[in-house]
């Protein structure tokens, strides 16, 4: 059975599965994934192009949303596609003005990207996406600041 997401807690890789149709609960039985979940799916089979297509069809229906907007950004730069991640990660930034993961994702992605170009602009927009982070959250950050 494939797990349809994976997360890290401290030094743990912790799976997720969907055992919703091993269950003798007749709703769990009647549940049906969404496309999101879907997208996940075909992303931990080794299916990118099959997740791009489901996330961008959730997406449709479930615009900038959070989790599957920054799941589309990762397949994004996955496959090289790094200024789409970022347009989509600077959309959300928009969107989701106080969550601090988003800005500060958002400020990594203009961080990479100013590594590539030297653009001060660059720097200075990831510098604010930073701030905005700390102002949403300051006792995440531990006095974050990006590179030099």
């Amino acid at each position: 059975m494939a797990h349809v997401a994976a997360y890290w807690i401290r030094d743990f890789k912790v799976k997720v599965y969907d055992v919703s149709r091993l269950s003798a609960n007749a709703t769990a039985r009647a549940y049906r994934p969404s496309r999101y979940e879907h997208a996940t799916g075909y992303f931990f089979r080794g299916r990118p192009d099959s997740a791009e297509a489901e996330i961008l069809a959730h997406l449709q229906s479930h615009p900038l949303t959070k989790s599957p907007g920054t799941f589309l950004a990762n397949l994004y730069l996955g496959a090289g596609k790094s200024q789409q991640a970022l347009q989509l990660m600077r959309e959300l930034a928009e969107r989701h003005t106080t969550d601090f993961d988003i800005q500060f994702n958002t400020a990594a992605l203009l961080d990479r990207e100013y590594q590539r170009t030297r653009d001060p602009a660059t720097a200075a927009a990831a510098e604010e996406y930073r701030r905005r982070g700390r102002r949403a959250n300051p006792h995440r950050t531990g006095g974050a600041a990006g590179p030099k």
